[in-house]
């Protein structure tokens, strides 16, 4: 008899779902014509590709606030299944250390950081730890930060990052002397990955194509040179391939 009941809820509970309508807020179509491959392609949303645009951002904002108005009546269940699953979460750690050369790196995660902080280590993991970059002090300048490239120095002495602050892997790229806890002047504005050479002074990197990001351009580079007269290595004609840099030991 439970059973017959649970089951008769249940369907009435799915009818009601089903069956309510949501005054959400609604998209303006606008279509917009692409040709490609001899076909024509209507997007009513294409509008949307502007997310800086006023249109966008109201819709959005009205977006967000009709969610809260929504969820509103189950904003004390949402903080006790938030408070729940964060109780699960070890927010205070260190990663494993990873050896380079004489060093050993690694990162920390702090409690109520967004972002982990790099240390490192010489010669023993008893050794006193230094800082090499502390990813919440430069997320401060920026909306939206993430890391896109790092590397160290052949010689353990220039920490390399860059910074994508739009969330389409592309990154700017800045050299940090660890020891001298200071900035170089060289920055690239733009790069998808990065290589250095044996020599501490050269480095590789790629740059994407301006419309689809495809990285497709290879380029060497010399500190102390300003980037504009960076040598093209290898600049890839193919639209379906991508080039991608790494090393191997």
């Amino acid at each position: 008899m439970k059973n017959k009941i649970l089951l008769v809820l249940t369907l009435v509970t799915s009818t009601i779902c089903f069956g309510q309508q949501f005054n959400y807020p609604k998209a303006d179509k606008i279509p917009f014509k692409t040709y490609i491959h001899n076909d024509t392609l209507i997007d009513s949303y294409f509008w949307m590709r502007d997310k800086y645009s006023a249109e966008v951002v109201n819709y959005l904002y009205a977006n967000n606030a009709h969610a809260d108005a929504e969820m509103k009546s189950s904003a004390l269940l949402q903080k006790v299944i938030f408070d729940e699953m964060r109780g699960r979460l070890v927010e205070a750690k260190d990663t494993r250390p990873s050896k380079n050369k004489n060093y050993y790196y690694y990162s920390r995660s702090l409690k109520d950081r967004d972002y982990p902080a790099i240390y490192r280590k010489k010669d023993s993991l008893t050794a006193k730890e230094q800082l090499v970059l502390d990813l919440n002090v430069l997320a401060q300048q920026y909306m939206y930060f993430s890391l896109a490239v790092s590397s160290i120095s052949p010689n353990q002495t220039l920490f390399a990052y860059a910074i994508d602050d739009k969330g389409n892997n592309i990154g700017k790229l800045f050299f940090k002397h660890i020891d001298g806890d200071s900035l170089l002047t060289d920055t690239i504005p733009a790069i998808t990955s990065f290589i250095w050479a044996e020599d501490n002074r050269t480095f590789y990197y790629t740059t994407p194509e301006p419309k689809t990001n495809r990285a497709y351009r290879v380029y060497r580079h010399i500190l102390g040179n300003h980037f504009s007269n960076d040598e093209l290595i290898l600049e890839e004609q193919d639209k379906t391939i991508q080039i991608g840099l790494t090393t191997m030991d």
